[in-house]
């Protein structure tokens, strides 16, 4: 569905107290509030227990949640039901908790001739929550009116100090014939993603996610370093690269921007018999404020058409865990001491890593269950500052344009890469539950 999308000034900030509202469900554990926080979609109908909340619509569910002792209830997740993103953040052993950063965008997004259809219409949301333990889980029934049903449903899979755990599954129906782009350069690349992750990066100082990490097939971990000279307006590989079980977005050290953001991994549970590959675009955009950075799951193998009736079933946990210590080298222990955060390596165990050597040189990575490689944009940064333009236009359009005609369309894409990255840059202070204010500021 074709979506325009403006841009508001800088200054629009709105605050809202934490407890204006009571939470629609609160045990010892737990407190769920339903929020409505600017985005640019419609607020949507969101049902628990077989009632309207409140009686009206909304956009988002925070949840609150006390671990271990402490009295304070951080926010652990912002569940942005009018749009199907998703955002997690991790819970401290001071009590509080990391600011939110990269989003997930779990609906599943095609490109055709004429779109990029990346945000399905929201037409009902059901919460379930019920006892005296954490229990959260939401069902969403979406589609691309015309063209497909999306069923996404997530719940928490586990919550502990340093790690933050939902499961995903989403299930994608064809209405009808869906005809998927056939530009060369967006075959097995860009034409449908089954998830999305969206993030920032503006400079070596400002990010919320600063390396891109893979399973490559076989079991090598990759990982492709961000730096303020990466070529912008480009795809970060040059064509989606074939994965094994896992993705990850990593917030290194170093930053002056919410620098206690999350790392982000998406693990591929069933990937539904699809050939999936990994593949991103870093926009124009150095503004902290703005989702400049997009990484994707793409369906390498999907058909010229998928036919209607069509039904995809896939299923992912995502994690939420500190910002990595020594990211630039893919080092997998996580951040220490100012946040009294505890260290775990990535099967959730305390205490020292015994799967590598960690190292905190430029160009040495851990190893973790396979050999890890560093990427870098040598075939971007190579060119020359003349000859990137040129060279982003064709590979977004193929031969099938003149020059300028390639470097219009090329235009387009990049300000609608830019656009839907752009207006759900959208975040919170995720502080404790029983002191703050929620602050929220939307670019659309």
């Amino acid at each position: 569905m074709k979506r325009v999308l403006f841009l508001l000034p800088l200054t629009l900030l709105t605050m809202e107290p934490a407890l204006a509202a009571k939470p629609f469900f609160e045990n010892r554990v737990q407190a769920l509030h339903a929020r409505n926080i600017g985005l640019i979609e419609d607020k949507v109908p969101v049902y628990h227990e077989r009632r309207l909340i409140r009686k009206q619509r909304h956009e988002a569910i925070e949840g609150y949640f006390r671990l271990g002792t402490r009295r304070s209830y951080p926010q652990l997740f912002a569940d942005l039901v009018a749009n199907g993103y998703l955002r997690l953040t991790y819970a401290k052993r001071n009590g509080r908790s990391g600011r939110l950063g990269t989003s997930v965008a779990t609906s599943p997004a095609y490109r055709t001739n004429q779109t990029l259809d990346l945000v399905p219409d929201i037409s009902r949301v059901t919460v379930y929550a019920k006892g005296i333990r954490e229990d959260y889980r939401s069902k969403i029934t979406a589609s691309f009116p015309g063209a497909a049903s999306i069923l996404l449903q997530r719940g928490i899979e586990g919550l502990q100090v340093g790690r933050t755990r939902f499961n995903l599954s989403t299930r994608f129906t064809t209405l009808a014939d869906i005809a998927l782009s056939r530009s060369e350069e967006v075959i097995a690349n860009d034409r449908f993603r089954v998830l999305t992750l969206s993030s920032m990066f503006a400079d070596n100082e400002r990010f919320d996610a600063n390396a891109i990490r893979y399973e490559a097939l076989g079991g090598a971990v990759t990982t492709l370093t961000l730096r303020k000279t990466t070529t912008r307006d480009e795809h970060l590989f040059p064509r989606a690269m074939p994965v094994g079980s896992w993705i990850e977005l990593v917030k290194g050290r170093g930053s002056s921007w919410n620098p206690d953001s999350p790392t982000i991994r998406i693990e591929i549970k069933n990937p539904g018999g699809l050939q999936l590959g990994i593949q991103g675009f870093l926009a124009s955009s150095t503004d902290p404020n703005d989702d400049s950075l997009s990484v994707w799951l793409e369906w390498i193998d999907a058909p010229d058409t998928i036919p209607a009736g069509t039904e995809q079933n896939l299923e992912f946990e995502v994690v939420a865990t500190p910002p990595l210590w020594g990211a630039e080298t893919g080092s997998s222990r996580f951040l220490l001491a100012a946040e009294g955060i505890l260290v775990f390596d990535r099967d959730g165990r305390a205490g020292a890593l015994d799967h590598g050597t960690i190292h905190d040189d430029a160009g040495v990575a851990l190893v973790i269950g396979g050999v890890e490689h560093h990427v870098e944009h040598q075939f971007l940064e190579d060119r020359t500052e003349g000859s990137c333009t040129g060279a982003a236009s064709h590979r977004l359009f193929g031969e099938g344009f003149e020059a300028i005609g390639r470097d219009l369309e090329a235009d387009a894409v990049h300000r609608e890469q830019l656009a839907v990255l752009l207006h759900h840059r959208v975040f919170w202070l995720g502080e404790d539950f029983d002191e703050l204010f929620t602050l929220q500021r939307t670019q659309r």
